[in-house]
């Protein structure tokens, strides 16, 4: 939602993946295993936080950052984010 001259179309399609998701607190397994994904990959702090509590939960990442393709331990689906001329 961060683009310049998003549509209305794909603002409502955002808005509505972000109203359906969730809210997870950070606990102490989430501590560990963020701070093992920061040691092996060398990915900054809210990366991992996001890596470790998919990981925690068994959920895959929906992303179109390309930087957690490196990452082996999360189920990641990348998604292509075509530019608005």
């Amino acid at each position: 939602m961060g683009v310049k001259n998003i549509s209305k179309e794909v603002n409502l399609i955002c808005s509505n993946l972000i109203d359906a998701c969730i809210l997870v607190n950070i606990n102490e397994k989430i501590k560990e295993i963020a701070i093992k994904l920061k040691q092996k990959y060398s990915i900054k702090i809210p990366d991992a936080l996001i890596a470790a509590t998919a990981i925690y939960l068994q959920f895959p990442i929906l992303t179109a950052d390309k930087g957690f393709e490196k990452i082996e331990e999360v189920d990641l689906i990348l998604i292509e984010i075509q530019s608005v001329k």
